[in-house]
């Protein structure tokens, strides 16, 4: 089959290092990344329209996700789309 691929991925530990370091929006897409497990193509997609019918649906945000084309549900526990 071959060598497994390597992902990029960030542990928790590095993205608390690197977090202070990012501008206002990037902080957002990180916390978001982290929050829900979107992929950053998904989370800089979002439109603002999708964010404000989630918050007319009880925190329910739904996503086309970019590379599968799959919809996802996620619910804000903290409901903090306000």
């Amino acid at each position: 089959m071959g060598e497994p691929r390597p992902r990029d991925y960030v542990s928790p530990a590095r993205a608390d290092e690197l977090r202070p370091l990012l501008s206002p929006a990037n902080r957002l897409a990180l916390d978001v990344c982290r929050a829900t497990g979107y992929r950053i193509s998904d989370v800089v997609s979002l439109e603002r329209a999708a964010v404000e019918a989630a918050r007319d649906n009880n925190g329910w945000l739904e996503v086309t996700e970019q590379k599968t084309g799959k919809v996802r549900l996620y619910i804000s526990t903290a409901y903090s789309l306000r």
